[in-house]
């Protein structure tokens, strides 16, 4: 068995040598010491290149001297996993940023999960642990705070915040007048989280502001103005955004609409009724009756067709979006000229952007909401 064996060795270094002396490139895997060819020159590195940027591979001591024991190891293991990650994909460690995590953790672990925050990742444990509010704790380590020990003390507090300043305020006017001077727009939930730094459930997040709007009804809310304002901001009605636009010297209103990707410049003028766009009739533009409709649905609803000249250019979108973004155009550009137009479009809500858009298809379905035909065998 042995000779065979020193026969076949020996033959594989003949065949190792006369593919060398052929074929220099093989020469260079087939050899022990990884050399480069004496006539190859290596590149030298472009003037203008970026200058690399060294990454931590380790914690500092300033880094782990402040954190409690438990966030010290999360940290430690942050590094430790980094650095693993980096040997994987072959890429020096210390260059290997979060970026390039991020794409390494895609390319080891792809995932097909819709919402990004259920798919893999590997993040600094500061950012997505919350610290510690400090203010919150005495001098002995101990919650100032009574709701701390609850489920959810951040919603408890601001639950407890809102009847102070209830009490505050005298309960008998607020019987008598209970509806805004003006309507409000009220902080959405995710913002309301971020602010007092908990989850909320969309039960917690109603009953705050159903909690708040009372105090915002009440004649002497401008009193406790600081502490509304930081939960409500005043929707401006028509006469507030009729002051954007404004009639030039050649007598054009100019505004912008939207609809989904369709963008539209509009201008409008006192004229004999004529509509272009794109330097296009109205009716050579859109081949609908339809889409011409809903085009100038602000002039029907306002009783003005036929009085206004009306020039757009649209770009992006599809005809129904396009002419949804010409009825956002007309609708405020009609607010520069004199009348009492606004009120009849707000009415309709023609003043706002139309926020709908088309449902995405979803993964094992047809489309949207539409099913595979369910076939038995």
């Amino acid at each position: 068995m042995l000779p065979v064996l020193k026969r076949s060795i020996k033959s594989c270094r003949e065949i190792s040598s006369l593919l060398g002396a052929k074929f220099p490139s093989v020469s260079r895997f087939t050899t022990t010491e990884a050399e480069p060819p004496p006539n190859e020159e290596l590149e030298a590195p472009p003037i203008n290149a970026q200058p690399i940027v060294l990454e931590k591979t380790s914690p500092t001591e300033e880094e782990l001297k402040n954190e409690e024991p438990w966030m010290q190891e999360e940290i430690i293991a942050y590094y430790r996993s980094k650095n693993i990650l980096a040997k994987m994909m072959g890429r020096d460690p210390e260059t290997f940023s979060q970026e390039d995590v991020q794409k390494a953790i895609r390319y080891l672990l792809p995932s097909s999960l819709f919402d990004k925050k259920a798919r893999p990742f590997l993040k600094h444990p500061s950012e997505i642990y919350p610290k510690r509010i400090e203010s919150s704790f005495d001098a002995n380590n101990r919650p100032i705070e009574a709701s701390f020990y609850s489920g959810s003390p951040c919603y408890d507090a601001l639950v407890h915040k809102i009847y102070i300043e209830e009490n505050k305020l005298d309960k008998r006017k607020a019987r008598s007048e209970s509806v805004p001077s003006q309507p409000l727009k009220w902080i959405e939930k995710d913002k309301l989280q971020n602010k007092i730094e908990e989850e909320l459930t969309d039960e917690q997040y109603q009953d705050i502001i159903n909690k708040l709007k009372p105090l915002a009804a009440h004649p002497d809310s401008h009193l406790i103005s600081d502490f509304l304002d930081q939960y409500c901001k005043p929707v401006l009605d028509y006469r507030a955004k009729a002051k954007k636009y404004a009639i030039s010297k050649c007598g054009y209103a100019h505004a912008m609409g939207h609809r989904k990707t369709a963008v539209a410049e509009v201008w409008l003028k006192k004229g004999t009724g004529e509509v272009t766009i794109n330097n296009k009739p109205l009716q050579k533009y859109f081949g609908y009756i339809t889409h011409r409709q809903q085009a100038l649905y602000p002039l029907v609803l306002t009783k003005l067709l036929g009085q206004f000249d009306v020039k757009a250019r649209v770009h992006g979108g599809g005809e129904s979006g396009r002419a949804g973004a010409i009825r956002l155009g007309i609708s405020r550009a009609l607010l520069a000229f004199p009348g009492d137009h606004g009120e009849l479009l707000e009415a309709e809500n023609l003043l706002v952007r139309d926020p709908r858009r088309v449902e995405r298809k979803k993964p094992g379905q047809k489309k949207a909401r539409k099913k595979f035909a369910w076939v038995k065998r």
